[in-house]
């Protein structure tokens, strides 16, 4: 069972770049937003667009406060420390924060409650 989760893990951590856009296309494609011009389109909107632009204004102060040496070394996991600075100093992955805050900004665009579980 861990030799498939480590398989699993390996399979996300490189095709991570690829794998989120794709999905907002999916759930664009299979929930299309209600029409703007409308009284709850216009709020659906104005609401989504703030979380999405929440979630990308903290990925971008993390990343701007505490430089993360990331990435992989050898085709593998690796990182030089643990960082603890900056906003990791009040919240364990702030990149994952914004991650969902955008994911949900996507869903309430979308006006689906369907478009939270996709992601998943």
């Amino acid at each position: 069972m861990n030799d498939l989760l480590n398989q699993w893990g390996n399979v996300l951590f490189h095709t991570r770049n690829v794998l989120f856009p794709v999905l907002i296309a999916a759930l664009l494609f299979c929930f299309p937003p209600d029409a703007i011009g409308t009284v709850p389109g216009d709020y659906f909107l104005a609401f989504g667009l703030l979380l999405v632009t929440a979630g990308q204004a903290l990925r971008i102060l993390t990343i701007g406060l505490a430089y993360i040496v990331r990435g992989g070394r050898n085709r593998r996991i690796y990182a030089e420390n643990l960082v603890t600075d900056g906003v990791f100093a009040h919240c364990i992955n702030p990149l994952y924060v914004g991650n969902i805050l955008i994911v949900i900004g996507f869903s309430r665009l979308l006006r689906r409650h369907a478009a939270l579980v996709a992601p998943v």
